[in-house]
């Protein structure tokens, strides 16, 4: 009887009120176990109905937080899941005690991932104590399905203590992006020994929401900033800091190309510095080799010194054209960059060479040509008359860069006789 009751009984039900709002009425207890055991949907949804009025009683609230059978938590989380009414989360902050968070592995691991996150958001909505709530945020986190995992993870954030710290280091080495970037975001205001170097591991992550968390939480590590400070800072600092927007900031090439066409030339020239201190002329090789066309002379003698540090066909191609440049001082940092950049290519072929010496067969007596190359149009040779000279050959150059400087050098001290 009492139960038929239930299924057309609503909320707001006056006599239904009444029962359940007075203890010691007659059919209270009666009431109470029907709400609290029930397996019919109608008496489930009577329920849970309470949760979204003004003022349920608060024996309706309580029987929501003593239900621990499955099929109905499966029911109130997928009325729940993703967003908390401003009502529903103020009945919710009625409840103290959750019959299930005493174990709380039974339930997740019988819910699927939105369920388990909507258990989170629930029990973090509660009053229930909080070391009861993390336990159970813990073990999801740890153990949960990826959607349980992120609530979890964001609702770590409301934790401290050695324990969130030692499970938010864990979290970071979850394999869902999310739940990475999630944790990301919280992790240095931890305090977490060593944390830096663990976040900098995710400069090169693959997953562009891990990125973006990174940048957020290494804010002070951008480029426009460092642009901004460059010239303030020691060449220690500015270095190490070079290296980490490098690795943080991925907007830099694109950010530091604009700053090579700013119409300012001493922005210019520190864009150009900032190129040589980042490591980035190779990426923007183009637009700084097109600066020797600049009106402005100081410009054109930090794009040959700067040019240096990529060895490239195209470099020395635009150091060769340099070397007919209208200033002096121009010129020789064109020549001081060629030599510079013949310099590594031997360098770079010999430790070439000495790779291949290491990993050729015993039986063979020599290495294959094309085994000691070391760029598509530009070969480091020894000519056969002289086994201790190196010269440069530069595909499609003419003439060479060595010939170039030499004959340049040798006019230069003919003229000064």
């Amino acid at each position: 009887v009492i139960e038929a009751f239930l299924l057309i009984a609503r909320p707001g039900n006056t006599t239904l009120t009444a029962v359940l709002s007075d203890p010691f009425h007659p059919a209270h207890l009666a009431v109470v176990d029907q709400l609290l055991h029930s397996p019919t949907r109608g008496v489930m949804s009577l329920l849970l109905n309470y949760l979204e009025e003004q003022t349920p009683p608060s024996a309706a609230l309580t029987a929501l937080g003593k239900r621990s059978d499955i099929a109905f938590l499966r029911h109130m989380l997928r009325r729940i899941k993703g967003h908390v009414a401003k009502t529903v989360a103020a009945n919710l902050r009625r409840i103290q005690d959750v019959a299930w968070i005493g174990n709380p592995a039974e339930v997740i691991d019988a819910l699927d991932g939105d369920e388990q996150g909507a258990a989170i958001e629930m029990l973090m909505a509660t009053r229930v104590r909080r070391l009861d709530v993390f336990r159970a945020v813990a073990y999801t986190l740890a153990n949960g399905e990826p959607a349980g995992r992120r609530a979890a993870a964001v609702a770590l954030a409301e934790f401290s203590g050695s324990e969130a710290n030692n499970l938010a280091a864990m979290a970071l080495d979850d394999d869902d992006p999310q739940v990475q970037a999630t944790i990301i975001l919280q992790v240095r205001s931890r305090g977490i020994p060593g944390v830096l170097s663990r976040l900098l591991d995710f400069a090169e992550s693959p997953h562009d929401v891990v990125r973006t968390a990174l940048r957020k939480t290494l804010d002070e590590f951008n480029f426009e900033r460092f642009f901004a400070s460059f010239d303030k800072l020691d060449d220690q600092v500015r270095d190490t800091t070079a290296s980490l927007v490098r690795r943080i900031d991925h907007r830099a090439a694109e950010l530091l190309g604009r700053e090579l066409a700013s119409p300012s030339p001493t922005r210019r020239l520190q864009a150009l510095a900032v190129a040589d201190v980042m490591g980035l002329v190779s990426e923007v090789e183009q637009r700084i080799i097109d600066l020797l066309d600049d009106t402005d002379h100081a410009v054109r003698g930090e794009v040959v010194r700067v040019l240096a540090s990529s060895p490239s066909d195209q470099a020395v191609q635009a150091l060769l054209k340099a070397l007919g440049d209208s200033n002096d001082l121009v010129r020789e940092a064109a020549e001081a960059s060629l030599l510079e950049i013949r310099q590594l290519r031997a360098e770079a072929a010999e430790l070439n060479r000495d790779t291949v010496v290491v990993e050729r067969s015993p039986a063979s007596d020599t290495v294959p040509r094309d085994a000691g190359h070391v760029a598509s149009a530009a070969e480091v040779d020894r000519s056969p008359s002289d086994s201790g000279a190196t010269s440069l050959e530069l595909g499609g150059a003419d003439p060479t860069a060595d010939a170039v400087v030499a004959e340049t050098t040798e006019a230069r001290r003919s003229s000064d006789g």
